[in-house]
């Protein structure tokens, strides 16, 4: 039983590193190409 509570917490710990990573990464995209962006309109 607590082998599968240890199972269920890393998996919510990686899903909220995915979304934290992904965040990251819309944000250098944001950051580095905003004047890529905003030439494109």
């Amino acid at each position: 039983m607590q082998q599968e509570d240890d199972l269920r917490g890393l998996g919510q710990t990686m899903q909220f590193m995915r979304g934290i990573s992904l965040l990251f990464v819309l944000v250098h995209l944001y950051w580095y190409c905003h004047d890529w962006f905003a030439q494109q309109g």
